[in-house]
């Protein structure tokens, strides 16, 4: 899924708001050549509204909402010195500030009650010499008003309420711009048009500011296919015994990203009570998903690409997620632009760095659910790469057609292009890791769990001969693993 937004600073709130949302800016309204206002109505216009051709006229079309700055209008209009008519159509309005404005002496004012049709505010703007569009500060939807200007070839006045489109209108010889709820910067503009009248559109700047025509418009809405709009890929991941507040965690944090299917496989080691087996299992039932397959036994090197081979063969054909159970990713776009810069790259991968996530002073503790693993783990380092010397890529995103190495380090023939890489939050750090180690190291050392490589056990003493020099504690004070407050 793809928001599209009308304005730059939509886009902007929306972003704010929720970081992980694909949004793209494309504008709503439409502009074609044959909406442009013809002389021929523009007389007519003039003389049924009654204004004489030496006299200037201006709009100011459309609802009152309280995003309209009337206020700047009413103190621009009370400094007039020379005659002006005011065209004011639309609905809801306000009759008293209405009855005001006609009472003053240089404002002639003539009012089409609303709702207008489509004809009689043609006719509005036909017989103006500009439309008048002032918001208050911060107001950043799209303006359908500054698209009438460009399409219908209207001078338009505009205030500076939004930057976007202050810098795409600036220097425009058919807008004049005016600082946001300045009154007397306005009555200038006013005052120059009686006796200057701003030269009309020429027909271009609809193109130039993105507008499409309704043909433009049509086929864009009609053809959006992959990959501009990508499926979101199914997560492949191996489940080992870890807490079920952890996997409540890790599976919302990927629901937040869009992901919607997770193909897993639970693999328990024979140490592993049936209690914590079963907490597991009924904490995937609780979220919706059904494992596709349960194992037991011993934790060889080849257990986990096995199994994670053959969930991504029952996955099918498209992209593949890779995420261990204490990998929280944080993709640098939304995760549909990411995949579809990766289609474009034609590596078929793309790349994460893995950012080992530890607590404040080091100690291999548990965590709060309630306050979260940010809080729990607030320090951040490559204490894989610079205290195990092991591998801290990553690939995080594969196509089914790549195959991956053990433990998704690497995909031979297949180097990723991304950047920067994807940051991958390794939350291993916990209470227990340390047994799980000494596990590792015994089993791997005396054969029991096979290893393809010194590798494994080489990182478990390693890891162990540092708890055992600091406390038990991960010495977080070290400049060689110069760890640093982070967040996912």
């Amino acid at each position: 899924m793809r928001v599209l937004t009308p304005a730059d600073a939509v886009r902007d709130e929306l972003t704010t708001c929720f970081p992980r949302l694909p949004v793209a800016v494309r504008p709503f309204a439409v502009a074609d050549p044959g909406d442009r206002l013809t002389d021929a109505e523009r007389r007519q216009a003039r003389e049924d509204f009654g204004i004489p051709a030496a006299e200037a006229a201006v709009c100011l079309v459309g609802g009152w909402w309280p995003y309209k700055d009337t206020g700047v209008v009413d103190a621009a209009l009370a400094r007039l010195d020379v005659p002006v008519h005011l065209l004011v159509a639309g609905s809801p309005l306000d009759h008293k500030v209405l009855h005001r404005w006609g009472a003053l002496p240089h404002v002639r004012l003539h009012t089409v009650p609303g709702p207008a049709s489509e004809a009689q505010i043609r006719a509005v703007y036909a017989a103006c010499d500009a439309t008048l569009v002032a918001r208050r500060p911060g107001v950043g939807k799209e303006s359908g008003l500054v698209i009438d200007a460009v399409r219908l070839g209207v001078p338009l006045i505009l205030s500076e309420h939004d930057p976007h489109l202050t810098k795409a209108l600036a220097g425009q010889d058919w807008t004049r711009l005016f600082p946001t709820g300045d009154g007397a910067a306005l009555a200038d503009l006013l005052r120059d048009l009686a006796w200057s009248p701003l030269p009309r559109p020429t027909g271009c700047e609809a193109a130039d500011l993105g507008v499409p025509t309704a043909a433009e418009q049509t086929a864009f809405l009609t053809t959006l296919k992959e990959p501009y709009l990508p499926a979101l890929p199914p997560l492949i991941a191996v489940v080992g015994p870890v807490e079920p507040a952890l996997l409540t965690a890790w599976v919302h944090h990927y629901r937040t990203l869009g992901i919607e299917r997770f193909h897993l496989a639970l693999h328990f080691p024979e140490h592993v009570e049936p209690e914590r087996r079963h907490q597991v299992q009924a904490t995937c039932r609780e979220l919706g998903i059904v494992p596709a397959a349960v194992s037991c036994g011993p934790w060889h090197e080849h257990t986990n690409p096995q199994l994670r081979d053959t969930l991504r063969e029952h996955a099918g054909a498209g992209w593949h997620l890779l995420a261990d159970s204490d990998e929280f990713h944080a993709y640098p776009a939304p995760l549909a632009e990411i995949l579809a810069e990766a289609e474009q790259s034609g590596t078929g991968t793309v790349r994460g760095l893995m950012l080992d996530r530890v607590t404040a002073d080091g100690a291999l503790t548990g965590w709060d659910p309630e306050q979260g693993l940010d809080a729990a783990y607030p320090l951040g380092g490559f204490l894989t790469h610079h205290l195990l010397r092991g591998d801290p890529r990553k690939i995080v995103l594969a196509h089914s057609s790549v195959p991956v190495a053990s433990g998704n380090h690497r995909a031979e023939g297949h180097r990723p292009a991304n950047r920067p890489p994807v940051v991958v939050h390794h939350f291993k750090w916990r209470d227990g890791v340390r047994r799980d180690v000494e596990r590792r190291a015994e089993h791997s050392a005396d054969g029991t769990w096979k290893t393809a490589s010194p590798a494994r056990l080489a990182e478990a003493r390693r890891l162990l001969d540092h708890l055992q020099r600091h406390s038990g504690r991960i010495a977080v004070d070290s400049p060689r693993l110069n760890l640093r407050p982070v967040s996912v």
